[in-house]
């Protein structure tokens, strides 16, 4: 029920960013041509090892090298993870060792998040694109769910632990992330002038905290997780690439 639930907030917010696409473009006479163009707005399913990922997204992006092919840009992304019988581990820095560390046990739990987002792109063709996005940040939230906790050091080695996501999202760079983040790197291809397909490869990142402070004086356990995922997207004005020189 939980997962369904998440899917109509999904869906939801994907309505409201495309409302907000039609009424940037009602009136253009009144908007800049370095706002109108590229915007993006697309929603992505991810699956990997015993986690399942929905987002909605839309970022703007600026043209800025290489005949208008080199994109970057920003926007937003709302997101939900559902994690099922998954291991969390002693997050960054806590971990005394390489090989010292406690786990977090989850049977089923589902983390939202919300995040600013930073993109990058490049036209490889007038139809094909390759890029990647990054979450910076943002917050989660979600449920405090009970976790089963076991100690590589400590006794009693064993416990039930009450956990929530972690509030603050900020990307640090791999295992030193803070929250929920993700990271996907991509192709795109556009079967229209305005509709595309996306699909590659997706790194999620999740910490959670407990409410009691553990072993190692850590209330933080990460999951890295490896995925693939596909994503449909559309864009109202799609900027042209240069070919070649205009005729003066």
């Amino acid at each position: 029920m939980k997962l369904i639930n998440g899917y109509w907030l999904l869906f939801l917010c994907l309505l409201l960013a495309t409302s907000f696409l039609f009424a940037e473009n009602t009136n253009d006479s009144l908007k800049s041509k370095l706002w109108r163009d590229n915007h993006y707005v697309d929603m992505s399913l991810g699956m990997g090892s015993k986690i399942f990922t929905g987002s909605v997204s839309w970022h703007k992006m600026f043209n800025v090298a290489w005949k208008k092919r080199i994109k970057l840009g920003a926007g937003l992304r709302f997101s939900m993870a559902n994690v099922i019988k998954s291991m969390y581990l002693t997050a960054f820095p806590s971990r005394p060792d390489a090989g010292t560390y406690d786990s977090l046990f989850f049977d089923d739990h589902t983390i939202y998040s919300l995040n600013l987002t930073f993109h990058a792109d490049g036209s490889l063709t007038k139809w094909l694109d390759a890029g990647f996005n990054i979450d910076i940040v943002g917050i989660s939230f979600g449920d405090i769910t009970d976790a089963s906790y076991r100690s590589a050091t400590f006794l009693p080695a064993t416990s039930t632990e009450q956990a929530k996501p972690e509030l603050l999202n900020v990307f640090a760079f791999g295992n030193n992330n803070l929250g929920t983040t993700n990271t996907q790197f991509y192709l795109r291809i556009w079967p229209g002038e305005n509709f595309y397909l996306k699909a590659g490869y997706s790194l999620y990142h999740i910490t959670e905290n407990t409410e009691n402070t553990l072993n190692f004086s850590n209330n933080r356990f990460i999951l890295s997780a490896h995925m693939v995922f596909v994503s449909l997207g559309w864009t109202p004005i799609r900027t042209a690439w240069i070919t070649k020189k205009p005729k003066l």
